[in-house]
């Protein structure tokens, strides 16, 4: 395929990006740099609506189709789109994963929508293939604050990872809205410190996402059906009353006449206006009365079907919002007991803002910690559990990382991790974390 050169669209150390033409006027993108040949020869096999299509490649160059959108990273996503657009990156994911191909570096930029409004994955320079026995990756490629842990050395990167940097993008595009967004809790556990402890695939993402935004509804549709059913009741209630009164209307009227009558026969020059103002006066009193208390009957009840109604709802919205709440942050001030710290566990210094005590997931978070503090607790991890623990040190550039592990049922069955994070280099994870992990009995 012959390309014709019609303007370069951006330069950097990495290389250049081209617009580029064919015979027929259909336009390409030409980006030069350095490239993993056995990445792209995988990836032009993918086939994906959400991944960018290859065209042609070389360690050198790669010839891309041409897009016309704009990076998220440019743009505010309406909150409504955003779990569509999320689960179109899932299923990007998919397709990149099932060949075994890991992008590693995932963010806004990463990723546009185009003018058809859907998204596509794009710039896989630091995409690997994973391989089955490797113990870590070779080399740190990607973006800090995107990148997970593992990917600073820790262990090899795999599909956790890129889940790992699609949380940390649902939060950005999330905005000021993250802390009350349903997505919030997804994101949180896609960006969890262990592997172990986040989605295991894109898919297991998208299925959260979908249940988050339909789990509502069930309970919806029986705040509808509550209310019809008291409002037929009502309904009913009222027609059956509404034939008594009249009744009694009636009959109040008869008998008010039938004493004018006799009233007029007993005294012949009695005036009979008297008598017809009372009839009209006292005839409408009894179905007045009912009237009124038939409309205070249905006003009340109407109440009680609005009043149900607005339970119902306050209740589906305490359900909606009760998961992305589980892990609400306690300061050191309210701190309740901490259920999974072994016994004799060495003192935690204060300032801890989240303790996450689910049934999977267990740790201590701290947002802002000195250095020379989170040194004094590793020491004095380490002084607790002695001889019989095997430590290993993960330090990454951007702080401190430890973690013990130990088989013993007088201290502890697991794996105890603590990660501290200078949080000037890498502003998107928490200062400190301290995991908990038991061993299965």
């Amino acid at each position: 395929m012959k390309l014709t050169e019609v303007e370069i669209l951006h330069t950097s150390e990495r290389g250049t990006i081209k617009l580029m033409t064919d015979e027929n006027g259909d336009e390409y993108v030409c980006k030069s740099g350095r490239f993993n040949a056995d990445v792209l020869r995988v990836l032009t096999s993918v086939q994906s609506p959400y991944i960018v299509k290859i065209i042609d490649f070389s360690e050198t160059e790669i010839v891309m189709e041409h897009l016309s959108g704009t990076p998220l990273s440019d743009i505010a996503v309406p909150p409504k789109q955003l779990p569509e657009l999320i689960c179109e990156i899932c299923d990007g994911f998919s397709a990149l994963h099932s060949v075994g191909i890991i992008h590693r570096d995932i963010k806004p930029s990463n990723i546009m929508l185009c003018d058809d409004g859907h998204i596509k994955i794009i710039d896989f320079d630091a995409a690997r293939i994973k391989k089955t026995h490797a113990d870590k990756d070779t080399s740190f490629i990607g973006t800090d604050g995107f990148a997970p842990p593992e990917q600073y050395g820790f262990t090899q990167t795999d599909e956790r990872s890129d889940i790992y940097a699609l949380g940390v993008t649902i939060k950005l595009l999330l905005r000021e809205n993250y802390e009350k967004a349903s997505l919030r809790a997804v994101a949180e556990k896609c960006m969890r410190f262990n592997p172990e402890q986040r989605y295991p695939s894109a898919t297991k993402v998208k299925a959260a996402i979908i249940a988050r935004r339909y789990r509502a509804a069930p309970i919806s549709c029986a705040v509808v059906v509550i209310a019809g059913t008291l409002l037929a009741l009502t309904v009913a209630m009222n027609q059956s009353k509404a034939v008594p009164a009249v009744s009694i209307a009636t009959q109040a009227s008869e008998t008010t006449t039938t004493q004018s009558e006799a009233s007029s026969t007993t005294s012949e020059n009695a005036i009979s206006e008297p008598i017809e103002t009372t009839a009209e006066t006292t005839t409408p009193e009894p179905a007045t009365t009912a009237t009124v208390s038939d409309t205070t009957e249905q006003t009340t009840t109407a109440e009680l079907v609005s009043e149900t109604t607005e339970q119902a709802t306050t209740e589906t919205t305490l359900a909606a919002t009760a998961t992305d709440n589980s892990t609400e942050a306690v300061t050191d001030q309210a701190l309740p007991a901490i259920s999974f710290l072994p016994d004799g566990f060495p003192a935690l210094p204060a300032g801890i803002t989240k303790i996450d005590d689910s049934e999977h997931v267990k740790y201590i978070t701290w947002e802002k910690l000195d250095k020379e503090t989170a040194e004094s607790l590793i020491n004095s991890i380490t002084e607790w559990f002695g001889d019989d623990v095997k430590i290993t040190d993960l330090t990454p550039q951007t702080g401190r990382s430890v973690q013990w592990r130990c088989d013993n049922a007088d201290k502890y069955s697991g794996i105890i991790t603590l990660a501290w994070v200078d949080t000037e280099k890498f502003s998107n994870f928490p200062q400190m974390k301290l995991s908990f992990a038991e061993f299965e009995q």
